[in-house]
Parts: C-alpha cells; sequence; structure tokens
C-alpha cells in the first residue's frame, strides 16, 4: 500500500501537470470570443454597423497586445469587412499552425464595419484613399 503522504505528492504533481498543459487561448481565439459576445450581449438589430465595429474593436484594443498577430491583423483588415473573416481565419492558421474557425465572426464580420468613408471624410491615421490619386 502506497503511504498516504505519497499518494498526495502523487495527486498534486498529476494536478500541476494538467493545469499547466492546458493551452491558453490565442488572440486570434479572444477576437472569436468578442464576435461571441457581440452576437449575444449586443442588440444586433438596433445596432449599426459603426457601433457593431466599436464593440469589436474596443475589446480588441483593451485586451491585446499591440504586437498580437490578431491585433495586428485585425488593425490591417479594418477597412474591408467583407473580405475579413477569411483574411483573419488564414492569418490564424498560419500564426497557430492549426484549423480556426469562429462561427460567430464568419457571420458577423461583414456587419461590423469602420465608419463609412465619403469623400469629405477624414481617413484614418495612414491609410491613403487609391481612387484619383496621383502617382509619382
Amino acid at each position: 500500500m502506497i503511504p498516504l503522504k505519497t499518494r498526495f505528492t502523487i495527486l498534486l504533481s498529476v494536478l500541476l501537470i494538467v493545469v499547466g498543459c492546458k493551452t491558453q487561448p490565442t488572440g486570434f481565439d479572444l477576437v472569436c470570443l468578442y464576435f461571441n459576445d457581440l452576437e449575444k450581449e449586443g442588440d444586433l438589430k438596433g445596432m449599426s454597423k459603426d457601433e457593431r465595429f466599436a464593440f469589436i474593436d474596443s475589446r480588441v484594443k483593451k485586451n491585446l497586445l499591440a504586437d498580437d498577430y490578431a491585433y495586428i491583423t485585425w488593425e490591417a483588415l479594418i477597412l474591408s469587412p467583407e473580405e475579413r473573416y477569411f483574411l483573419f481565419s488564414e492569418a490564424a492558421k498560419e500564426v497557430t499552425k492549426k484549423q480556426w474557425s469562429c462561427q460567430s465572426m464568419q457571420r458577423l464580420s461583414a456587419s461590423a464595419a469602420y465608419k463609412t468613408i465619403g469623400p469629405a471624410d477624414k481617413l484614418p491615421k495612414g491609410v491613403v484613399r487609391m481612387r484619383g490619386a496621383k502617382w509619382d
């Protein structure tokens, strides 16, 4: 029979290994959770595209580091909501080396858009309007 102290030590060791091996969510997974939150908590019918975008964007900026690949990908896709899910999921697969999907993001991504940009509107910093651009 194994002494009680030895059994306790073995049990504690196994628990520490199991807890230590649990994978932490990636930034991509967190963005998916934000879309889940939008779908569950948000008033989708009463929210504009801008409000939906702000719901996700505020969580990304609050919870992810600026050098996180999910943060960088989100920022890069700010003006292409129709293509955002496909490109974001491809980036997630490339970075994590695993299959990645997010049903809520796939459903809602195109309906969460940065404010509509008209000719008189100021573009976000670093974004250049291509239509009518003059090239040297």
